[in-house]
């Protein structure tokens, strides 16, 4: 949901981020991270969610 109240997913996320300027927000779901755009659409593949930074 957005600052004014817009719906902009409808899965419910365990954490999420506030959108940056880059237009997108990073969520956890179930220890898997991802990243969607302003829309709720899923920006990186559900195969990559999970990633181990070095």
């Amino acid at each position: 949901m957005t600052e004014t109240g817009v719906v902009v997913t409808n899965t419910i996320y365990d954490v999420a981020t506030e959108f940056s300027s880059a237009e997108f927000g990073t969520v956890l779901l179930n220890n898997k991270i991802g990243c969607i755009d302003k829309t709720g659409k899923i920006v990186v593949p559900i195969e990559f969610q999970k990633a181990q930074f070095l």
